[in-house]
Formats: C-alpha cells, sequence, structure tokens
C-alpha cells in the first residue's frame, strides 16, 4: 500500500533506465461500479505540452520509480478539456472536502491510499496524512507506510460537487444522487449545513424531487433562502 502523496512528481524511465518525466495525478472514474475502483490512467509530465495518458498495465512501481514498458510514442495525450467522466485525485479530491456516507459528515482528504495493485483503497483525514506530505520520509520512518485507523473506504464517500457534472441534460436525467440518497433528509440537511452554499447547492440540485423537498424543509430558513439563490 501506498499514498497519493508518495507517488507525486515520482521519477518515471523507460526500459532503458533513461528518464522521461514524472507522474503529476492520477485520473479515476467518476462512476463507480462495484466495490473496487482504480484508476483510469497515470497523467505523465514529459516533454510534450500536454502531459501523456498511461494505463496501468504499462507501468510498474519499484524502488519508488515508476517504470515505463512501452515506448512514449504509443502514449496517448491528454486532451485540453478533459474527460468528465474522469476525476482527478491529485487537484478536485486532495485537500478537498469530500461526505462520509456512514458518519454523515464533511472531511477534508489529506491523502489517498492506493493498495499494491492499484486499487483506490480511501482516503487518510488523519493528522498523520497531513504531515506524510510536508515532512520528510527519513522524520516518518516506516510508520507512514501502516493504514491510518482513520482510513475512510473509498465506498463510504461521496464526492463534493460533482452531482452535475455526473449527469449533464434535463433534470429528470440529471437526479442521481447516489449514496446521499439513502440518508434521511435530517442527515443530508446536517451535510449541506458544513458546506458553502454554492457547495450545498450542488447536493440538493443531485437530489430527486421528493428528497430534495424533505431536506429543504430539514434546512434552517435562513439558509434555505440562500440556496435558493444557488440553485438553478
Amino acid at each position: 500500500m501506498f499514498y497519493l502523496s508518495q507517488l507525486l512528481n515520482t521519477a518515471i524511465e523507460d526500459n532503458n533506465n533513461a528518464r522521461v518525466g514524472k507522474l503529476i495525478d492520477i485520473l479515476a472514474p467518476i462512476v463507480r461500479a462495484g466495490g473496487t475502483t482504480y484508476p483510469s490512467v497515470l497523467l505523465i509530465e514529459g516533454g510534450q505540452e500536454r502531459p501523456w495518458r498511461v494505463p496501468l498495465s504499462a507501468i510498474e512501481r519499484h524502488d519508488n520509480i515508476l517504470h515505463l514498458h512501452v515506448p512514449v510514442e504509443q502514449l496517448m495525450l491528454q486532451p485540453e478539456t478533459g474527460d468528465r467522466q474522469e476525476i482527478s485525485l491529485a487537484h478536485e479530491v486532495l485537500d478537498k472536502q469530500v461526505i462520509d456516507i456512514v458518519r454523515k459528515k464533511t472531511v477534508r482528504v489529506n491523502d489517498i491510499s492506493i493498495g499494491d495493485d492499484w486499487e483506490i483503497l480511501g482516503i487518510d483525514d488523519s493528522a498523520l496524512g497531513l504531515i506524510r506530505r510536508l515532512a520528510p520520509s527519513w522524520l516518518l520512518g516506516t510508520r507512514s507506510q501502516h493504514t491510518p485507523t482513520t482510513l475512510i473506504p473509498w465506498t463510504h464517500i461521496e464526492l463534493v460537487g460533482l452531482q452535475q457534472s455526473e449527469q449533464q441534460g434535463t433534470p429528470a436525467q440529471r437526479r442521481n444522487s447516489g449514496q446521499l440518497a439513502d440518508l434521511h433528509p435530517a442527515d443530508i440537511a446536517d451535510i449541506v449545513h458544513q458546506l458553502t452554499p454554492g457547495q450545498g447547492a450542488r447536493i440538493i440540485e443531485g437530489l430527486d424531487d421528493e428528497t430534495a423537498a424533505d431536506t429543504m424543509e430539514e434546512i434552517d430558513p435562513d439558509r434555505r433562502s440562500t440556496l435558493r439563490n444557488f440553485c438553478a
């Protein structure tokens, strides 16, 4: 097991042990199917204007170096507009708030845990997760390699602010609130109160009409009025 913070900026070498770039991001599918999630691609910064998209099958991690097993000429470049079916772990999850569905609260992502087979295991909201990114590895020793007790499984979190981007089209086509729909409206309202008005509005807009109405009834009047200004 390792962490996103340990992977970012890791050197990438080809089969001749020549450096070809560094890892700058990991993309994962927004829609999670089943109980496990794996990255869709790794983004490698090299000699091009845009990063290369590297499939997991083309990379191997060994001694803190990532080895690329295909020529860079065979790699695709990341489109400038990106793909809204994917989420950036480095820019859209790390250091952002997510919803812990089990504890029914928002938490800050201090690091992301990844298995040896590249499965995205969960997020670390502990102080150690933040220290791991700030302190040199020799100071932390082997302690930073162990799973923190506060590791929240990837299957237990809901990403904030992606309800609209996941589903485009008419409101009827966008009513897909994931695991949030399983919570009581009062619990959803508590979560909305922990978010900014803009984030809370996106949560409400992602709910089905009945759940959204019930949730709004649980929100205090002042916040409810503010949310309506942000809702489409």
